[in-house]
């Protein structure tokens, strides 16, 4: 996991390019110890991050996957994931992309290989239906998807209810996928899809 002495350096540098989100507060901890445990699944795979914020995840994704793209539509945060590039990933093994999962195609670009992981962090219940059809077809050719989900505030969630676990394990398992849920907590939920 990301050193706090990282995580506030990169705090500092992500500051110069936009308000900063969130600092090193509890559910960031436990969203980091959480996909720590499990990264190992991304071993030898092209990883796909959706909403990849200012790309604190990359860093520890990165010593995992062959190649990593993040993809981010806001522009802040897409700014500030290159400052987390120049300052703490190798450029020759992680991309940033300013999208919406609706805009990317994964069938050209940069790579087109059956090898995928796909990482989902607090976005799942925000894809527009555009964003859920791309990710249908991007979960054909995936081996397995990290996912952590929740919210209380039901008014942005899309009409999926992802912000329940069972129903991101309809979806999963719609898609061919077994899915586990192994975290549980009453704002939040991690879960593990795989073929």
């Amino acid at each position: 996991m990301i050193s706090k002495k990282l995580h506030l350096e990169l705090i500092n540098k992500w500051s110069k390019v936009g308000k900063v989100y969130s600092l090193r507060n509890k559910r960031v901890i436990a969203r980091l110890k959480w996909f720590d445990k499990h990264l190992e699944l991304l071993d030898g795979l092209n990883v796909l991050e959706v909403g990849s914020n200012s790309g604190l995840m990359a860093i520890d994704i990165c010593k995992h996957a062959k190649f990593y793209i993040g993809l981010e539509k806001k522009e802040v945060y897409y700014r500030q994931s290159l400052q987390t590039l120049t300052y703490a990933l190798d450029s020759q093994k992680a991309h940033f992309c300013n999208l919406r999962l609706s805009e990317y195609d994964h069938n050209v670009f940069p790579f087109s290989t059956k090898l995928y992981g796909v990482v989902l962090s607090r976005v799942l219940y925000y894809l527009k239906d555009g964003d859920i059809e791309v990710l249908k077809d991007i979960l054909k050719n995936c081996k397995v998807a990290l996912v952590f989900c929740g919210s209380t505030n039901e008014r942005k969630l899309n009409k999926y209810g992802f912000h329940k676990a069972k129903n991101t394990k309809k979806f999963f398992e719609d898609n061919g996928f077994k899915f586990e849920v192994d975290l549980v907590h009453s704002r939040y939920y991690g879960g593990i899809a795989t073929k």
